[in-house]
């Protein structure tokens, strides 16, 4: 018998932020592309511990910037 496949793309804006609807999606889909999780290379078992029924591939470019400089969100008008 054939099964589809869940699969969703969420953008967490945060991972704090974003954590109570991943949870949800970990719910009701398969498999879920994580984009803007901010999390450095140290941090990242947060996103591996969430859930332990799903299997986590995970990097992070934060790691460099923040060796570079303080971490600062970014404001509207920056991104004109």
């Amino acid at each position: 018998m054939a099964r589809f496949i869940n699969f969703s793309s969420y953008s967490l804006h945060g991972f704090q932020q974003g954590k109570p609807q991943l949870l949800e999606l970990c719910d009701s889909h398969d498999i879920i592309a994580v984009q803007e999780h901010w999390l450095s290379d140290c941090d990242l078992d947060s996103i591996v511990q969430l859930r332990s029924d799903y299997t986590v591939v995970a990097a992070s470019a934060m790691t460099e910037k923040l060796t570079q400089a303080f971490c600062m969100g970014a404001r509207l008008g920056d991104w004109q």
